[in-house]
């Protein structure tokens, strides 16, 4: 008989792989089909370190044809066409939009995401898209 010396790091290993999307999706697939065979949520649930309510919204997610692995965050303020619109105006100088400045900082490209795309953000979430964007 087959003897696990080492059963956390096991179970570490298995978690980790199943960290993707499509693996996360299969692994819950795999949880609901032992459901489907009679066991209980909470049996399955409590095999696998989970709450027996998580099953059930799995479960009632299947049904409803809504089980797919959502992105996990939040919604980007700016679509993929207009981020790379503004990477495209931030390689110019502010000069070159109308500004006084001649660099840009997070204050300015705050004024200008107000200005250009109505869209307000923090001071330093825009610190940091400004980094983000020189990075790419």
């Amino acid at each position: 008989m087959l003897k696990v010396h080492n059963p956390e790091s096991l179970t570490a290993a298995i978690l980790q792989a199943v960290q993707s999307s499509q693996a996360r999706l299969v692994h819950r697939l795999h949880c609901l089909l032992w459901v489907a065979h009679g066991y209980s949520c909470r049996k399955v649930a409590q095999w696998f370190g989970y709450d027996a309510k998580t099953l059930e919204r799995w479960l009632h997610a299947f049904v409803q044809g809504e089980l797919e692995e959502k992105p996990a965050g939040r919604r980007p303020a700016l679509n993929s066409a207009q981020m790379a619109q503004l990477a495209e105006e931030l390689k110019n100088s502010p000069k070159a939009l109308g500004y006084s400045s001649q660099t840009w900082t997070g204050k300015l490209l705050a004024e200008h995401l107000e200005r250009r795309y109505r869209l307000v953000l923090s001071l330093r979430q825009c610190q940091r898209l400004l980094g983000k964007l020189r990075q790419d």
